[in-house]
């Protein structure tokens, strides 16, 4: 009789499955498991032999049938410690491991016995074939001062065995079962869980889960602070979380689940003490924000999703406390239109910004995004009945949605004239100087040109280099231009109100962002 259970968790030649089917495959004689490989390369068939279909798999080539003798069940989780952190040569030096993890590195000694692993604070079995709890109590026995549990990419297969962990490590702040395949193994029934009391960090990234899942098993961590459930099959928050559940959560990650519509997150609301939500990559094309939602919600990150127009800033504008907006690789970031000029249309709509994609808003760069956009959208603005004088001042409904943050910056600023927004085609052209902008610290950064004003301002120069070549900080980070008829001719460009007319840089020269210790041969202009 087997000892292995269809949902169990195996391993092969450094290949991991999944247990679909145990028993006889006519007309061979003998047990066979049919298993459904991670790697759905690994299989031959789509669980069927025969014209007979013994098991189902996502992939038509995910599927084998293999002896059990074949396979790697797995060990008990103790004696994957003990095989991970103890050293059965006394005589040999101790072993030094480096590993990192939750973004810390950590150096473990070797362990000689199970009172040196009472030590254990911190323990790693990342992609070890670790596939149960073991015998009851023995993992309290030697570990219950264990802080942090790495079990990421194990062979762990059923929650009530994560249960039987986690109520053996009383001071257990952190757990990781990232891509582990888990399952009920006697049917759904969450009420048996025993709650982590402690457990403040849970990671559940790429573990095949949906909502309904998570919700399941949130008894388990019922004052959980940070959750990751990246890259899983969430595609909707509902059902509703139980009364009480995740009510101290701060920090929630779903990137990479195809929720599609923002309406979805409004479940989030329930989330009282939600400071940092990650969505990047969940197909998001729109955002639709009400004053009440998410009312704590401090950090934002949007990368990756489907957004083209820049209305969404209107609706984040609407978050009172959104001080950090990470909004990355969105076709608007790559678009024409808008390439050049989306940082300064972000930080001109959302008022409370402190940090765009980890760049920090200064208030020399807020000033110069909110003028740049007020002149950017002045045409629209006059042609939509704008106008300097008050009295004549009555912008189109459409104009001020689309722009809801317009006149509040007309007032701080002052409208911009007309002569700042009306220009002649002709004049426009002749007044753009073509320039290479080049970062000499960071070979990766390849050359780019753009075609600026004359009239534009150094300040605003730097603000438009700091975003192309993503330099968070420029305060090691000098700006000097280099002429295309003499290389050796080097100007230091340090004066943000001076303008590229007023430092002679013409049309083909090359703007460098250099490091704090640039030495040149050549001659500088101060």
């Amino acid at each position: 009789m087997s000892k292995v259970s269809v949902g169990d968790r195996i391993s092969l030649d450094d290949e991991k499955a999944t247990v679909r089917f145990v028993g006889a495959v006519p007309p061979t004689k003998g047990e066979w498991l049919g298993v459904e490989w991670d790697n759905h390369e690994r299989g031959k068939h789509n669980g069927s032999k025969n014209g007979v279909q013994y098991f189902t798999c996502k992939h038509t080539t995910g599927g084998s049938f293999v002896r059990e003798q074949k396979v790697n069940c797995g060990v008990p989780l103790l004696r994957g410690v003990k095989d991970r952190y103890t050293d059965d040569d006394d005589d040999e030096e101790q072993d030094f491991d480096s590993l990192t993890f939750a973004n810390k590195k950590i150096e473990m000694i070797g362990m000689n016995s199970n009172h040196e692993l009472e030590r254990l604070k911190t323990v790693s079995l990342l992609n070890r074939d670790v596939s149960s709890p073991g015998a009851p109590g023995e993992i309290f026995t030697v570990l219950s001062g264990v802080v942090e549990l790495n079990l990421n990419g194990t062979l762990m297969s059923a929650w009530e065995d994560i249960n039987s962990i986690i109520s053996q490590l009383p001071r257990l702040k952190l757990i990781d079962l990232s891509r582990n395949k888990l399952r009920w193994r006697h049917g759904e029934d969450e009420s048996k869980l025993q709650p982590g009391l402690s457990i403040e960090t849970v990671i559940l990234n790429r573990c095949e889960l949906n909502w309904k899942q998570i919700v399941q098993v949130s008894r388990m961590w019922p004052n959980v602070r940070f959750f990751g459930a990246s890259y899983n099959n969430i595609d909707d928050l509902e059902p509703p979380l139980p009364p009480g559940h995740f009510q101290q959560m701060e920090m929630l990650q779903v990137n990479g689940n195809k929720l599609q519509s923002w309406s979805k997150m409004k479940a989030l609301n329930k989330l009282s003490r939600l400071e940092s939500l990650q969505a990047d990559g969940c197909g998001f094309s729109e955002v639709e924000m009400e004053e009440e939602d998410l009312p704590h919600l401090k950090s934002l990150s949007l990368n990756e999703n489907e957004f083209v127009t820049p209305v969404l800033f209107n609706h984040l504008n609407r978050l009172s406390n959104l001080q950090h907006l990470y909004f990355m690789r969105n076709p608007i970031n790559e678009s024409k239109e808008y390439q050049d000029t989306i940082l300064e249309i972000m930080v001109a709509k959302i008022a409370a910004l402190e940090k765009v994609n980890n760049m920090k808003v200064t208030t020399q760069m807020r000033l110069d995004s909110e003028l740049d956009y007020l002149r950017l959208y002045g045409a629209e603005w006059r042609n939509s009945g704008g106008h300097q004088d008050c009295g004549q001042n009555r912008p189109s409904e459409k104009f001020l949605q689309n722009h809801p943050t317009y006149m509040k910056l007309c007032d701080v600023h002052g409208a911009p004239q007309d002569i700042q927004i009306f220009k002649k085609t002709t004049a426009l052209k002749s007044n753009l100087i073509e320039l290479k902008i080049v970062d000499s610290v960071n070979s990766n950064f390849k050359p780019v040109t753009r075609k600026l004003p004359r009239s534009m301002k150094i300040s605003s120069l730097k603000l438009l280099v700091q975003k192309l070549t993503k330099t968070s900080d420029m305060r090691h980070r000098r700006l000097v231009y280099v002429s295309k008829d003499n290389p050796t001719h080097i100007v230091l460009l340090d004066r943000g109100d001076e303008t590229l007319h007023d430092v002679s840089i013409e049309d083909g020269d090359c703007v460098k962002l250099i490091g704090p210790n640039f030495v040149c041969g050549g001659s500088y202009w101060w």
